[in-house]
């Protein structure tokens, strides 16, 4: 079985430990993985395709492009929609009945309904990118400047800012959870300087990754939640999820893992 490891140049630049990582343990288990970058906005390389491919880059186009084509994607093109467009994930999520914040999509030059202040995101941002905290009319049109973006999505502030938990999900088990809190501003997120420690999923974190996962069939992500009126409520889910928090606190090691669980589906 033959596959390709799939990231964009400054993707793989930025997680050249994790990439190698994944590389050296699909070695280590007997499986042929080649790096395949490929520019933003670029096609696919020409035939011969592989037999499967680990996506780690948010290029849904190419997901759905090698599933048309028979190639086995991890993660599935299905996921690669829904978690990179924050809106669709609010739809999914509404659709399961699953607790989440009230959620807007607006177009600029119109404004949400919602009173302000409000939080912002662009559809796709990733990582903590493009959250944006709109006090007045004026703060939205200078997020729609600044990121070059029209479209968006609006939520209330949870009432417990700054702390939310990842759940980092491996066939549609959890293997492990961080807590991340932020001592300044809203956002938590690791590689915006939060505090992350090793926690325990809950059960109503497990009964929200099971409902998506019998959805839409993910492999390896993180389900990101926030606190809100005593309870976590599903924030986003990270198709190309960061493991740089999951190695910092736990002995985890995520890329043998997901290396091994491709094995066992496609070796």
């Amino acid at each position: 079985m033959r596959g390709w490891l799939v990231y964009s140049p400054e993707g793989y630049a930025l997680n050249r430990w994790f990439a190698d990582r994944l590389l050296s343990a699909a070695d280590a288990n007997g499986l042929d993985l080649a790096l395949m970058l490929v520019q933003d906005g670029a096609g696919l390389p020409p035939e011969p395709l592989p037999d499967f491919a680990v996506v780690r880059t948010i290029r849904p186009d190419i997901s759905s492009s090698l599933e048309a084509r028979g190639v086995r994607v991890f993660n599935n093109a299905a996921t690669a929609h829904v978690a990179n467009d924050k809106w669709q994930t609010f739809r999914l999520a509404a659709e399961l009945g699953l607790a989440v914040l009230d959620t807007e999509r607006f177009t600029c030059p119109e404004l949400p309904s919602m009173p302000f202040p409000c939080v912002v995101k662009s559809l796709d941002g990733h990582g903590g990118s493009e959250v944006f905290a709109a006090h007045d009319a004026s703060a939205v049109a200078s997020i729609a400047v600044q990121t070059g973006k029209r479209t968006f999505v609006a939520q209330p502030f949870c009432d417990e800012p700054g702390v939310d938990m990842r759940v980092y999900v491996l066939g549609g088990k959890p293997i492990a959870a961080v807590r991340r809190e932020s001592k300044e501003g809203f956002r938590s997120n690791f590689k915006l300087g939060g505090e992350a420690s090793s926690a325990t999923p809950e059960p109503g974190q497990r009964e929200v990754v099971a409902k998506l996962h019998d959805r839409i069939g993910f492999d390896f992500v993180g389900v990101d939640f926030i606190r809100h009126r005593g309870q976590w409520v599903l924030n986003e889910i990270e198709d190309v999820v960061g493991t740089r928090m999951l190695y910092a606190t736990t002995d985890i090691d995520a890329a043998d893992l997901f290396i091994r669980h491709i094995c066992a589906l496609c070796g």
